[in-house]
């Protein structure tokens, strides 16, 4: 699933197979160092492995992550898959409370998805609208349409005579093996027929299932549809999508690689906001943001020294990723000196990574002029310039 990330939709931008394997392997790499700071002190922490770890894998989060993941992916952002969640949850409930069957409800809530992405697919993909706003726009009509549903105080809706104690971790765990099943036979059916806007419209369509289908595993687990209160919930669906690494594996076969790096970029997301640098906001946990622009950050930086070729630009790549690890470190202090020299160190690492690698994006980019300008200016000015380029590189 592929698409130029620029305004319109053009032919799909494959990344050089060199830049492909560093981009799979920092990704990897950097999930790893992640899982091997915090899992072990997550542990010492209390952590079991059934409410803690299996949880957060498959939890109701995972199926918009995932969703989210696809169109980052295909070079665009779903902002509406929050809505999307709390818009099936409210279908679910409403149905299940005026005494349908949890097959009437599960319908109902297939359709709200479906129209919620088909609508997203018919303005970015076909019209080539910009997705981040028109499905700012859509989250707002659903975040409305789920309010009037739920009201002020959500919906009661119990399912846990048809389904068990047991079954939410079961079907949130079905609907996302059953997603990336689709995805994998997806890839070998016509291969040759695949377009940038087919590839954009499909991620955008499944965002929207999937989101609602998260709304209804949540119904499933909790028994209560609540009422949405802000256009964007946990944040930690879009940090689990950006370590999952979208941003570099725009290639054939990178949806399917990230898809299945959500489940563990959801456990790390967790971890990091129960456990490093609790910032106080309220809801909105600004330390899963941080988290957000670090993963994120690094991973830009890995795309400017792959664009470079130059070997220096790559330890602008360790310090980016160095200092997300940095900041992970502090999940083993408890606060003091200890704790503030590792954030000061993680963000100056990170910082002085990106500034080196925005400047030589800037270096590349003013090259790139230079060279149009010799191509299109006047012929016999291009060539007294080329003479004095050739006069200044002579060796004297």
């Amino acid at each position: 699933m592929l698409i130029d990330p620029a305004r319109k939709i053009g032919p799909p931008v494959r990344l050089r197979a060199g830049a492909a394997v560093h981009g799979d392997l920092f990704v990897s790499a950097l999930l790893l160092c992640l899982s091997l700071i915090l899992v072990p002190a997550f542990v010492d922490r209390g952590a079991e492995y059934r409410p803690d770890f299996l949880a957060q894998l498959v939890n109701p989060w995972v199926l918009p992550a995932l969703g989210l993941t696809w169109v980052l992916v295909c070079g665009s952002v779903d902002l509406s898959v929050w809505m999307g969640f709390f818009l099936g949850s409210a279908v679910g409930g409403s149905l299940i409370a005026a005494g349908a069957h949890p097959r009437v409800a599960l319908a109902g809530v297939l359709i709200s998805g479906l129209v919620l992405g088909a609508v997203n697919a018919a303005l970015v993909a076909r019209l080539r609208l910009p997705g981040w706003s028109v499905t700012a726009v859509t989250a707002l009509i659903a975040f409305s349409a789920a309010r009037a549903l739920t009201g002020a105080d959500g919906i009661d809706a119990d399912l846990t005579r048809w389904t068990g104690g047991d079954a939410p971790l079961t079907l949130n765990g079905s609907l996302y093996a059953g997603a990336m099943l689709i995805l994998l036979m997806a890839g070998h059916l016509r291969p040759g027929k695949r377009t940038a806007g087919r590839d954009l419209s499909a991620a955008l369509i499944a965002s929207g299932v999937l989101s609602a289908l998260g709304g209804l595993c949540w119904l499933a687990k909790a028994a209560h549809a609540p009422a949405p209160v802000w256009p964007v919930g946990d944040l930690r669906v879009a940090a689990a999508a950006v370590l999952a690494g979208p941003m570099l594996l725009k290639r054939p076969g990178g949806a399917l690689l990230a898809g299945l790096l959500v489940p563990l970029g959801m456990l790390l997301a967790t971890i990091w906001r129960e456990c490093v640098w609790d910032i106080p906001a309220g809801h909105l946990y600004l330390n899963v943001l941080v988290l957000m622009i670090g993963a994120g950050g690094a991973q830009w930086a890995l795309r400017q020294a792959s664009a470079a070729r130059r070997r220096r630009a790559w330890l602008w790549v360790l310090l980016a990723g160095g200092g997300v690890l940095l900041l992970a470190g502090t999940i083993r202090t408890c606060g003091g000196a200890g704790e503030t020299a590792l954030r000061l160190a993680g963000a100056a690492a990170w910082t002085t990574g990106m500034v080196a690698a925005a400047g030589e994006r800037l270096i590349r980019r003013q090259a790139a002029r230079h060279r149009h300008a010799l191509v299109e200016g006047d012929p016999d000015q291009r060539a007294g310039r080329l003479e004095q380029e050739a006069g200044r590189d002579r060796p004297r």
